[in-house]
């Protein structure tokens, strides 16, 4: 389980992908995925609101919202997939968005590290 913003730094006000890629290395499809992503205030997602979900499950995001969860989905053994939410900020900084933990029904949980977005 992994989250990524793109390395380079981004306009005010311009969205930018924050990316989470799940992985399955287990031996079990995986159920009931899970994870929620509280973004760092100053930090929003844009508007329009623009996802991307090939996980399946529920995606719950709003434009303007401040964060991402994620419930319901499921993956084959050695399958990959992608949920990746367009977010921005108004204001010209170095935001870091804290780690995020990923459970299954099957599996114990996984913790992607902190990553950082900057605007200028």
């Amino acid at each position: 389980f992994t989250k990524a913003f793109p390395p380079i730094p981004s306009l005010i006000n311009n969205p930018v992908p924050l990316t989470f890629t799940i992985t399955n290395n287990t031996a079990t499809p995986l159920t009931g995925l899970a994870f929620t992503d509280i973004l760092p205030s100053g930090l929003v997602i844009a508007t329009p609101l623009f996802f991307i979900n090939t996980c399946g499950g529920v995606l719950n995001v709003a434009a303007a919202g401040t964060s991402i969860t994620f419930s319901n989905g499921t993956l084959a053994v050695g399958a990959s997939c992608i949920i990746s939410v367009d977010v921005t900020s108004g204001t010209a900084n170095t935001y870091i968005n804290p780690a995020t933990t990923l459970t299954s029904n099957e599996a114990a949980p996984v913790v992607a590290p902190p990553v950082s977005v900057t605007f200028f």
